[in-house]
């Protein structure tokens, strides 16, 4: 049963906040909004983006040539020129007409972030068109992805950067690709670039459905100090400032998270989170170094089968395995280092990474053990390290980028065993792996005429798999591969503030080396995709921006989840159509509007339904700030499903939709905030499959599980800026 603990003393406590500071900080320290004509400077520096605060690694040629453009090149504008002036909000609401290569790209920033109430760290990646980041385990534990039809697993697929550092992990010990993102500290990200498809010759492995660079920010406008509390026990402190070291700046940043949650077994879930970044330079030339390490470990509620609820063994909150549990560690480092000296522009990095994943998890609790359960640990322990390397040259007839990326993971423990309460019953896998990747890319892009730009890209990735089996050592060996990726890009336009994009390419995911050096039944160590678009971006007003996207995807193997083992297996090649509708509305300087929609066709090859592949995903809301005014107000409302669970249709999931509100209070030194999650008490499940499993006092049979969407609750939050 839910712990009974009443939303309205949160609710309460946090309107009394605001309206304490509402009456002890004098008008003149209230914050005026973006959008009102003259826009006070600290306005600018609180409520919007600042300029990147470091160059991203490339998605065109061309990102830096607006910045510091040489009088013999032509100019090609890009997402990382954004103005962030005064007027719409920067993101959602800027004018990218002649700034992207495709119509599924875009931007987001640290004001959508702001103002948008976030209940988990991977809710940051629903700011993505068309992304939804569920969870059927314990808050520590890597989100449940699904962009365009494809069910992500925990990231497979969907590639994604922070300042150049690949996140996704390879040959993991619990989902190929697993993206794990709960480590990241939203008020220190700067800005995000998504780009959704095939098209993008810069990113390789796990990018069929689109890729996200995230960059964190150098320096911060001022320190922050924030203290988060809310029901079933959730504490969050955020500690954050940067200053001034030697030629440079250093800035710093700690978190830690506490919370129980609503299960009937408390998760008890800790999360502790810091970060130092020093940096030199300024936007055309510099360098940084930038070291984070994070712990977390937690008691998880994994999904549930119906029939246990409707049998009274367990409530919708309950578990029926109280020693499943997890524990995970990350430390890394790393170097940047970039130049823009107008006719060229040179970007590097460098990374090294620890990362370390303990998991137990049961699924189907005594469908294949009867007497000691199904219970499973999964152990990752890893090493990897890379460097990104990219130069571009500006010509008269285009602009040519040449790119080398390098990836090696060294695993050296990567392990499946049956366990009892968390006590070794047997082994299963016991592995060493060793994978590196050399990745070599190239792009042209040319302003054809005053209105057709092209975007040709060519990309070549050569892997190598070995694998040590302890168990089996018939399992044992040394694979390599290689995958050639063309990309092809054309941009007509702009005519009355209206592009067309017409895009294709190829990309791949990697499987999982111990698959890949199966003695029985190896798997394909890499697996192609083929992809092709038709877009078009207008200004449908002067205030109302608006992207319509029509896109196929084709992928040689998918990778489908598996409940019994709970994790992902190669399965047959599918197919998907789909279209992406986004849109963003500034209605008057006190009101924005935004709304994404994206359907999608998913099959198997012979027609069969994709299991878990979502078909509709809705993501709207609004913003309220009337300018010169130091109260704020945000709705937000996502909406997705229904999916097939198996492949004959004959067990589909429900739709889920959740509703959440942030209100606040916001001064020169003072930010008061209370975040409602699930305004509405939805009953929805987060996520939902269907699979075979055997409860205790139950006879085995197939059956839907399900993950609840957790209840209404309410945090309030006190930020003090320093």
């Amino acid at each position: 049963m839910v712990k009974q603990r009443g939303i309205w003393p949160a609710v309460f406590v946090g309107i009394f906040a605001c309206w304490w500071a509402g009456g002890n900080l004098s008008a003149q320290d209230a914050i005026p909004t973006p959008g009102s004509g003259e826009t006070l400077e600290v306005a600018a520096e609180l409520r919007q983006d600042p300029p990147p605060a470091a160059p991203a690694l490339p998605e065109t040629v061309v990102e830096a040539q607006q910045r510091q453009p040489s009088a013999e090149s032509t100019p090609f504008p890009s997402l990382a020129d954004l103005d962030f002036g005064a007027g719409a909000p920067p993101g959602r609401g800027q004018d990218l007409i002649g700034r992207t290569s495709s119509a599924s790209q875009g931007r987001f920033g640290q004001a959508q972030l702001d103002l948008r109430p976030l209940n988990r760290a991977g809710d940051v990646l629903e700011l993505v068109p068309g992304m939804i980041a569920t969870q059927h385990s314990g808050t520590g534990k890597a989100n449940q992805y699904f962009i365009r039809g494809i069910n992500l697993d925990h990231g497979t697929d969907f590639a994604l950067r922070v300042d150049g550092v690949p996140i996704n992990l390879p040959s993991h010990g619990h989902g190929q690709g697993y993206l794990d993102v709960n480590w990241l500290i939203p008020e220190l990200i700067d800005y995000a670039d998504y780009k959704l498809g095939t098209y993008y010759a810069d990113v390789g492995d796990f990018s069929s459905a689109g890729a996200l660079d995230i960059r964190l920010r150098r320096t911060l406008p001022h320190g922050i100090a924030t203290a988060t509390a809310g029901q079933f026990d959730y504490y969050r402190v955020l500690v954050a400032n940067s200053q001034p070291l030697g030629n440079g700046h250093l800035l710093y940043a700690y978190e830690s998270i506490f919370y129980d949650g609503p299960w009937d077994l408390a998760e008890d879930f800790n999360k502790f989170n810091g970060m130092l970044r020093w940096s030199i330079g300024d936007d055309c030339e510099g360098f940084s170094l930038s070291a984070l390490a994070y712990r977390s470990y937690w008691n998880a509620t994994n999904q549930i089968p119906q029939r246990a609820v409707d049998a009274g063994l367990i409530g919708r909150f309950g578990t029926l395995d109280p020693s499943d549990a997890g524990e995970t560690n990350r430390v890394g480092l790393n170097a940047e280092y970039w130049r823009d000296d107008g006719g060229s522009v040179t970007r590097a990095n460098a990374y090294v990474t620890y990362y370390d994943l303990d998991l137990l998890s049961n699924f189907t609790f005594f469908l294949e053990d009867p007497v000691n359960g199904d219970q499973i640990e999964q152990i990752d322990n890893r090493v990897y390290t890379g460097v990104n390397l990219s130069h571009t040259v500006r010509g008269d007839l285009g602009d040519h980028t040449l790119g080398f990326q390098f990836r090696n993971d060294n695993i050296f423990e990567l392990g499946l065993n049956r366990t009892r309460q968390q006590q070794l019953v047997s082994t299963t896998r016991a592995d060493n792996v060793d994978q590196q990747s050399y990745s070599l890319y190239y792009i042209h892009q040319a302003q054809l005429t005053d209105w057709a730009r092209s975007n040709v890209g060519l990309r070549g990735d050569f892997y190598r798999f070995h694998t040590d089996a302890k168990v089996n050592p018939a399992d044992s060996g040394t694979v390599s591969d290689a995958v050639f990726s063309p990309k092809l890009g054309l941009v007509l336009g702009p005519w009355s503030e209206t592009e067309l994009f017409l895009n294709w390419g190829q990309s791949f995911h990697s499987n999982d080396a111990r698959g890949v050096n199966s003695s029985t039944d190896p798997a394909n160590p890499l697996v192609k995709s083929d992809g092709s678009e038709i877009g078009v971006r207008s200004w449908l007003t002067p205030t109302w921006n608006s992207t319509l996207a029509c896109w196929y995807l084709e992928i040689g193997s998918e990778l489908v989840f598996v409940g019994d083992a709970g994790t992902t297996e190669p399965g047959p090649p599918s197919h998907r159509f789909g279209v992406t509708w986004t849109n963003y509305w500034q209605v008057t300087d006190w009101l924005a509007l935004d709304a994404d929609y994206a359907y999608v066709r998913p099959r198997f090859a012979g027609d069969e339904r994709i299991p878990n592949a979502v078909e509709n995903v809705l993501s709207t809301g609004f913003t309220v700030r009337q300018p010169c005014s130091p109260w704020y107000g945000t709705f937000r409302l996502r909406h997705y499903g229904p999916a097939a669970l198996i492949e004959d249709n004959s067990a589909r999931s429900g739709t889920t939709t959740v509703a959440n509100v942030q209100l606040g209070y916001e001064t020169n030194r003072l930010n008061v905030a209370v975040d409602i999650f699930n305004l509405f008490d939805s009953d929805d499940n987060d996520i939902t499959y269907y699979y075979e499993s055997q409860p205790m006092g139950l006879p085995a049979a197939e059956d839907y599980h399900f993950h609840p969407v957790e209840p209404l609750m309410a945090r309030a939050s006190l930020t003090w800026k320093f």
